[in-house]
């Protein structure tokens, strides 16, 4: 025997109970009455009813729909790395290794790029003029796995061609522009999110968008397991704007707000929408659809729409529809519409403006809506509680009546007296098999199975008068055909007798009363019904077994003073072995029960048994008909008291297995609490209590057999008033067990957060101020979970945390520890490295954190030459210091922030000033004073003096000081005579850069000076001795140099001496007269060429 079968089986019973006293008029099991109904009717009149609208089964975009990702592996630290790969051309594999990525340039995709975050990496900042991801190749396949977009504005944040997915992505507050604008935008082709949660975003047009402005079939966008949580749109709809093919499934949708159509999804003309197994919570619009609205097609299944509301008059609090472009056509299938409401309550004419139609679902004018095997409770609207197909001129609407197929669905609970339930418009409808409980339908429309609160009960049920005889009989009489009600009323004290045929007890006004209420009630109920009894005693001259011709029901009582006695319960005779009764709010005084059953918050007063119907027959009878197996009973917030008897209080007999959790025992005196009364036990008989309290009860035993049953029975974590023993112990035969596992008073609990440098160290310590070691803890940090254990201090440190740091430390408990939680705030600074160096011609302050991220938008002070300047960093932490010359010290100071610490750089830098040189064109006369002027000035103009030049021309190489107007001069008259090209250079200095000039001299030859005078000889003078002075251009007298003197055609030289004079010797000149001399210098490299004549007279 395994015991945990028992336990497992107990834990889902008790789930699927309906716990608590509910209202009179609650349907605590409405799914598996609707299930009932739905089998119920044959598969001709379901065909006849849906006719050519079948519901397809919805796409899923499953593994074998998805690429998997590739491209190069790669990193991206922050928001430029990340673009860079981005718009690389070959495939990247990209992981977010930073945490921070605040939005710079906007990233085009140029490849088919992966990009993976972190549990710490998000993306944020941004602008609502810009989208800062696009892509515009319909070719590319991206995906996104396990990205953050936290706090983001933009226009649209992503807009993508392309094959796209999005896998556990996360977009919170995120706020776009309020056109036609979302978070995330289908421009095109297939689009995948899966997993992803997308919260708190306010845009223009819906989170999501699925729309290509030329088609409504190339857009197409799978949703699987994903959240829309609060978002809002300043226009419609709240979540997903689909104007291709949209597929929806396993998804929710909660709180969603639209301010015109569609509190959730809207779909436009001509688009498709297929959505499964997907729930609509509170999703309002301020026009039409709280949860959906359509033009077009839309298929449900399998689907909740619960507490969603609109405010206009074609309404639809969950769903709404109407002609625009295209036809809608909706085909909803087995979902559950459940208090959903259109506000506009202004009016009651059908035909005004003002009034709410459907308050779960609105069509208007010509198009198609089928709703079958779906169930409706308590929706409101001032015209169709649940659904309206209305026809009304309306605005941009096409007229004609609606085509309406409503078949196989429950209405609950729509109690607005006066308002039908369904109002249809026109005579174009299939109306079959639906049921009204509780719901006011005064307008009965034609069709079959109908089954309305007033409606006639079926002729065959006409007379109940031998309906008690029927139930006393043999089981082969009582026949299911009788059963008619999915709840059913009893107050004993009613005046309304059971046995009346006008009396259906369908509410406590018509609860049905009097002798054979109880047995009236139980005959009258259909599989998985409910039966809704008033407090009082009910208590037949008989026992009777109301189990054999039903399977499961639910029996609702108002508490303790709704007292039943002698019920007994058992399968043996045709029920079914696995029918599972729940008893909620009731009273026992004993008897024996033998079905699957849970007992929840009930009173028993007197001892019962389990299982003993099946003792009294044939075992082998027992075995052959399929009775042979275990049947549970659960015990839940039950309380047995005041119980005196010498045997056991409950008797558990052969195939029963009992489990007691959180139930009390009071004032009991028995021999046991249990006693298993037989030596062999069946497969997974047992007994079981768990959390159990015993007070003021006198017994041997808490579970007693008499065989050794131990293995079967678990007693643990109970609360006894006096001691108690593990182990069992035996006496006269009696196996007696009190407790297999005792109870263990937890210890409170104490958790402190201290932080110490970049580490959190958390201490877990029980109330005494001891170490709770080897604890398990769940810490939560910016929304991120994660698990550490403690150690033998009761600590654990986190280490090497950075930047603000939100925690909360959980730790759940166990037996011997209470749960406790901390929370706490720390700020750990980065530390900061400012840097500055030289790029090109200007200074780059480079400002990171340690682990090299840019600081960006941080405040820096830099220092040239002892005066102070404030920078701001963008957005790679850097500033740029341009038009800085010569040498200078210069000092960065980052003074730091909440987050970061101060750091500090300095240095000396050098930017030379360019220089240049001029010097003017120079002609001069050899001998003659005349200078090279040179002129040195920096770029600005300035004069740079004292500095040395260098002058290359002709002859000379001379290194020259400029003076304070950055001059410096060049005496060149003194070199030979011809053209120069001179070469002034400057070789700079720290501050200045080198630099030189070519300039144009010219030396031209002097011209000489001779003194000669006119001169009288004798003729008979035989030599006559003539003088002449030769002297340069600046009268210095010329040595040593060769002159001519030409009389007569005669020519004499003659060569001066160290003063200048030439002396000619002339001879044979005789005759008396007058004659022209001519004196010539014939030149030389220096000199130009001389004549001269002077007279010469011979007496």
């Amino acid at each position: 025997m395994k015991l945990n079968k028992i336990i497992v089986l107990s834990l889902f019973l008790v789930l699927i109970c309906f716990i608590g006293a509910a209202s009179a008029t609650e349907d605590v099991n409405d799914t598996a009455i609707a299930d009932s109904e739905i089998d119920e009717v044959s598969a001709v009149d379901i065909e006849q009813s849906v006719d050519d609208n079948e519901i397809t089964e919805i796409q899923s975009s499953d593994e074998s729909n998805k690429v998997l990702a590739r491209g190069t592996p790669t990193t991206a630290k922050d928001w430029n790395t990340l673009r860079t790969k981005c718009e690389k051309t070959t495939d990247q594999y990209i992981t977010l290794t930073g945490t921070s990525y605040p939005i710079g340039t906007y990233i085009t995709f140029k490849n088919s790029a992966t990009i993976v975050g972190s549990d710490v990496s998000y993306i944020t900042g941004g602008s609502t003029s810009n989208t800062p991801f696009v892509n515009n190749n319909s070719a590319l396949t991206l995906h996104f796995i396990n990205v953050k977009f936290l706090n983001v504005n933009a226009k649209n944040l992503l807009e993508l061609d392309g094959t796209v997915y999005l896998d556990n992505c996360t977009f919170d507050n995120v706020q776009t522009a309020t056109g036609h604008n979302s978070v995330i935008y289908n421009t095109n082709n297939l689009m995948y999110l899966t997993g992803c949660n997308i919260t708190n975003c306010h845009t223009g047009y819906g989170a999501v968008s699925n729309y290509n402005s030329g088609s409504t079939t190339s857009p197409v966008m799978y949703v699987d397991d994903c959240r829309f949580i609060n978002n809002s749109a300043s226009v419609e709809p709240g979540a997903i704007n689909n104007c291709g093919i949209l597929y929806v499934n396993n998804s929710e949708f909660d709180g969603n707000h639209a301010n015109w159509w569609a509190g959730a999804i809207h779909t436009h003309t001509n688009a498709q929408t297929e959505i499964e197994n997907t729930n609509f919570r509170r999703n309002t619009a301020g026009w039409n659809g709280g949860a959906l609205f359509t033009y077009s097609k839309l298929k449900i299944k399998n689907c909740t729409f619960e507490d969603n509301n609109c405010t206009t008059n074609n309404g639809g609090g969950a769903i709404g529809a109407y002609n625009y472009g295209s036809g809608y056509n909706i085909t909803i299938d087995s979902s559950r519409f459940n208090y959903n409401t259109n506000l506009c309550y202004a009016y009651t004419n059908i035909s005004t403006t003002s009034v709410g139609r459907g308050g779960a679902i609105s069509v208007l004018n010509g198009g198609y809506l089928t709703v079958y095997n779906s169930n409706f409770t308590g929706n409101y609207a001032k015209i169709g509680q649940a659904i309206a197909a209305a026809t009304y001129n309306y605005e941009n609407g096409t007229g004609g009546n609606p085509h309406i197929k409503i078949c196989n669905n429950k209405f609950t609970d729509h109690t607005a007296t006066g308002i039908d339930t369904v109002v249809i418009t026109g005579n174009d409808y299939i109306f079959n098999n639906n049921v009204f409980i509780n719901s006011y339908q005064n307008t009965i429309y034609t069709g079959t199975g109908n089954t309305y609160n007033s409606a006639a009960l079926p002729g065959n049920l006409n007379s109940k008068l031998n309906l008690k005889t029927k139930l006393r009989a043999t089981n082969t009489e009582i026949l299911s055909d009788y059963q008619d009600h999915d709840v059913v009323y009893v107050n004993v004290s009613s005046d309304k007798d059971a046995e009346d045929d006008n009396v259906h007890g369908q509410s406590w006004d018509d609860a049905y009363g009097g002798l054979e209420c109880f047995v009236m009630a139980i005959n009258y109920l259909h599989n998985n019904g409910i039966i809704y009894i008033a407090d009082g005693r009910y208590n037949e001259d008989y026992g009777y077994e109301y189990s054999i011709a039903h399977g499961n029901f639910t029996m609702i009582g108002q508490g303790p003073k709704t007292n039943i006695e002698k019920i007994i319960t058992t399968v043996y005779g045709g029920s079914d072995q696995n029918s599972t009764h729940n008893f909620i709010n009731l009273s026992f005084t004993g008897k024996d029960f033998g079905i699957n059953a849970n007992f929840i918050n009930c009173t028993f007063l007197g001892s019962i048994s389990i299982s003993k119907g099946l003792t009294y027959h044939d075992p082998n009878h027992v075995v052959e008909y399929g009775y042979a197996q275990t049947y549970f009973m659960n015990f839940n917030n039950c309380v047995f008291k005041d119980v005196n008897t010498t045997n056991a209080l409950v008797t558990l007999y052969k195939y029963g297995a009992v489990n007691f959790t959180n139930c009390i025992f009071e004032n009991i005196t028995a021999d046991s609490i249990v006693y298993r009364n037989d030596i062999n036990y069946f497969e997974e008989d047992g007994i079981s209590f768990k959390n159990c309290t015993f007070t003021n009860c006198k017994y041997n035993g808490i579970a007693d057999s008499l065989a050794n049953f131990d293995d079967a029975v678990v007693i643990e974590d109970c609360t006894y008033d006096s001691e108690v023993a593990l182990g069992t112990t035996e006496v006269n035969g009696h196996y007696y067990i009190n407790a297999t596992k005792l109870k263990v008073t937890a210890v409170g609990t104490s958790i402190s957060i201290k932080s110490n440098e970049n580490n959190v160290i958390v201490n877990l310590t029980d109330v005494n101020g001891n170490p709770v070691a080897n604890a398990g803890i769940i810490y939560s940090i910016a929304g991120t979970n994660a698990s550490a254990t403690t150690g033998a201090d009761g600590t654990f440190t986190l280490s090497n945390l950075k930047g603000i740091v939100n925690i909360t430390v959980y730790y759940s408990g166990n037996e011997s520890y209470l749960a406790s939680n901390k929370s706490d705030n720390f700020i750990f600074k980065y530390n900061t490295a400012v840097s500055s160096a030289v790029n090109g011609d200007d200074i780059l302050i480079i400002l990171k954190d340690d682990e090299n991220n840019p600081i960006a938008n941080a405040n820096v002070i830099y220092t040239v030459n002892g005066i102070d300047y404030n920078a701001t960093t963008d957005e790679n932490g850097t500033v740029t210091v341009s038009n800085l010359k010569g040498k200078f010290a210069f000092n960065v100071l980052y003074k730091g922030d909440t987050l970061h610490t101060a750091s500090n750089a300095s240095n000396t830098f050098i930017f030379k000033y360019g220089t240049k040189i001029t010097a003017k064109k120079v002609t001069a006369t050899y001998n003659v004073a005349k200078n090279l002027v040179i002129t040195l000035k920096d770029e600005n103009g300035i004069a740079i003096a004292g500095k040395k030049v260098t002058v290359k021309v002709g002859s000379i190489r001379k290194t020259l000081t400029t003076n304070a107007k950055g001059q410096a001069t060049l005496k060149v008259s003194n070199l030979l005579p011809k053209t120069y090209s001179a070469t002034v250079t400057y070789a700079g200095d720290d501050t200045h850069i080198k630099s030189s000039v070519k300039v144009k001299v010219v030396v031209k030859k002097a011209t000489l000076k001779v003194s000669a005078k006119a001169k009288k000889f004798k003729k008979s003078l035989k030599t006559k001795k003539y003088s002449i002075v030769l002297k340069n251009n600046v009268g210095k007298v010329l040595k040593k140099t060769k002159v001519t003197l030409k009389i007569k055609g005669k020519t004499f030289k003659a060569y001066t001496n160290s003063k200048g004079i030439a002396t000619f010797k002339i001879t044979k000149l005789t005759k008396k007269g007058k004659y022209n001399a001519y004196i010539k210098f014939a030149g030389s490299k220096y000199y130009n060429s001389l004549n001269k004549k002077v007279k010469i007279t011979l007496k």
